[in-house]
């Protein structure tokens, strides 16, 4: 990853209104790419979806020629120092947690105030996708693709992360039919209070 932006705790932030109150999202405004920062060493294409926390583009790191979905925290949450504490931690969980199950994070910064990361962008559809156009999955397909999540949970749980929001909008389906799963928000064993909700679809899941 590149250089780590200094802590957020150590981050100058605009008075947020009420100590701990957490801004609004009701009435947010849904960003197209224009209207978000550049990033240094990547392109941004299109919008692959907006959430909660964040919005979700599609784009290039160039250097590599790789293809990335890149998060990026709404603009309100910019300004709290726990929504930036757990987009830096879940970012890192998803850096250090290589395994085949798990969509990875590539680089992390904040550009023009904005804080985001980037992780893999994997083509294919979500579970929920799946299961809404095909109906209810055969035990096999069931074993086929949950086997892997399962290891890879396993895997995650021996970092020291949970990952506390495993449902089928969070599982993608790649184009070989593999199952990959969404980091979105693990939490580490080691804090505390980390709370929140990790979709081409990647789960880039917003």
């Amino acid at each position: 990853m590149t250089s780590d932006p200094s802590p957020a705790e150590d981050t100058p932030q605009p008075d947020s209104g009420r100590a701990g109150a957490r801004p609004r999202a009701t009435g947010r405004l849904r960003e197209s790419p224009m209207d978000l920062p550049g990033i240094e060493g990547y392109t941004i294409d299109g919008v692959l979806g907006h959430g909660a926390t964040g919005t979700v583009v599609s784009g290039v790191q160039i250097a590599v020629d790789r293809p990335v979905a890149i998060k990026f925290l709404h603009p309100e949450l910019c300004s709290d120092k726990r929504a930036i504490i757990r987009l830096q931690r879940e970012a890192r969980a998803a850096a250090r947690l290589a395994h085949p199950g798990i969509i990875s994070a590539v680089d992390m910064g904040v550009s023009e105030g904005r804080w985001w990361y980037a992780m893999e962008l994997v083509e294919g559809i979500s579970l929920a996708e799946r299961i809404e156009e095909r109906g209810t999955l055969t035990e096999r397909e069931a074993i086929r693709l949950f086997a892997p999540i399962v290891d890879a949970l396993e895997h995650a749980h021996g970092m020291g992360v949970i990952h506390r929001d495993v449902k089928p909008a969070n599982i993608l389906i790649d184009g070989r039919g593999r199952a990959r799963l969404g980091l979105g928000l693990g939490r580490n064993r080691s804090a505390r209070n980390i709370r929140g909700n990790p979709r081409h679809s990647p789960l880039h899941q917003p």
